[in-house]
């Protein structure tokens, strides 16, 4: 019933070895490229996803200038009505006031720069995950005045211990220098040293006090139901904030680094996917070209017969279908069986911590992920690089001589 797709299939093995190399080529290609992507992607979330939940949210309302010198001048004088406003925007969440200034912390035997952030103990953890990596002590919890929460490698530089003082020294509103002593009262870790080195945590009323700032805050913190609408909510809050000097920052505007390495990253991959189809092209090419050498005196013989040369082409390209999913099916499975294993085992990068420890969010043990948008494309690209680099070897055994052949 179809016999150009039998006499496709019956060619392909008459040599399985090329075969299998030509759709092993393919397969190869194609799994690996997923699972650096895979890898790629799995790297990138967990950088955003912990840059979020342990620092800047999905959004934060902020005075303008403010990112630029984190300084106690700049602040939302009256925050309830800006809490309130954001809170009824359909795609919030949750809010929460902080203030965050840059000072020191100094301990009996060292001294080190902090970004001191002042929070409140009951809607911070709706809008951050930092409670949920403790590892000694306790979260900030209401009413406790004067304790700190600092990063595992900020308390071992500090040389401090559950229970001990450490003094915070800062600029005030008013240009002038102030300083408190903090009761360490809980160590979290998240396994970044940007985070667990430059971080610490006190009471949102203790940071007032500290700064002079009673009522005032310096930044609001909005949690998003979903990521993805992060810059259209800011766009949306940027209007209710039209004639004031606030401004809403998504976390592309508050992390622009971050954003750039994606970019460029998505570039390279683009690069490294132009190879494997210039490569998976060369590979069918020529085993379709040499499958039309060897069966030159049979391809004469149909011709000779009548048959069209656009079948001729229709056979060869048929058999460049049946390589490539082939190709296709086994290059999906190992790509998804090795993001399987890893997405549970990760990938340890600890003999890179001195590199990967200086980037915000990243940790040592990278989780690929699967994320389907980013995979059917080149997936479907690659197939069809397959079909056209077989229409070169059809169009040439197409045009043979009957006689000649």
């Amino acid at each position: 019933r179809f016999p150009f797709w039998r006499i496709a299939f019956r060619s392909i093995w008459r040599n399985p070895r090329r075969s299998a190399l030509t759709s092993g080529a393919t397969a190869f290609g194609l799994g690996a490229f997923l699972f650096l992507y895979a890898f790629t992607d799995g790297f990138f979330e967990q950088m955003i996803n912990n840059s979020i939940d342990f620092s800047t949210s999905h959004v934060q309302i902020e005075p303008r200038g403010y990112r630029d010198e984190l300084s106690p001048a700049l602040f939302i004088s009256q925050p309830e009505e800006m809490l309130v406003q954001a809170q009824q925007h359909p795609a919030v969440l949750a809010v929460a006031p902080r203030i965050q200034v840059e000072a020191m912390i100094s301990s009996p035997t060292q001294i080190e720069p902090l970004i001191l952030t002042g929070v409140d103990a009951v809607s911070e953890p709706q809008v951050t995950r930092l409670q949920t990596v403790m590892v000694e002590g306790r979260y900030l919890q209401t009413g406790n005045a004067m304790d700190i929460v600092l990063g595992r490698k900020l308390a071992d530089k500090l040389d401090v211990r559950l229970g001990e003082k450490v003094v915070v020294t800062t600029q005030l509103a008013d240009g002038s220098l102030g300083s408190a002593a903090y009761r360490l009262a809980g160590i979290y870790q998240t396994d970044n040293e940007i985070f667990d080195r430059t971080l610490g945590f006190i009471g949102l009323g203790q940071a007032q006090a500290l700064l002079a700032m009673q009522g005032r805050v310096s930044t609001i913190a909005v949690r998003l139901e979903q990521r993805d609408l992060s810059r259209q909510t800011a766009a949306e809050l940027n209007q209710l904030l039209t004639g004031t000097h606030y401004q809403a920052q998504s976390w592309q505007e508050i992390m622009p680094v971050l954003v750039q390495m994606i970019d460029v990253s998505r570039l390279m991959f683009y690069v490294v996917l132009a190879i494997v189809f210039i490569v998976v092209a060369i590979g069918v090419t020529n085993t379709l070209f040499m499958s039309v050498l060897e069966r030159t005196r049979e391809l004469g013989v149909m011709l000779a017969l009548g048959t069209a040369s656009r079948l001729i082409v229709r056979m060869v390209v048929y058999e460049s279908v049946i390589l490539g999913l082939i190709g296709i099916v086994f290059g999906i499975f190992i790509g998804f069986s090795l993001v399987a294993y890893y997405s549970s085992a990760g990938v340890d990068l600890s003999g890179f911590a001195g590199a990967t420890g200086t980037i915000p969010g990243l940790t040592d043990v990278i989780y690929p992920v699967l994320i389907f948008s980013h995979l059917w494309l080149p997936t479907v690209l690659l197939f069809v690089t397959g079909i056209v680099a077989a229409f070169f070897p059809a169009a040439r055994a197409a045009r043979l001589e009957p006689v000649t052949a």
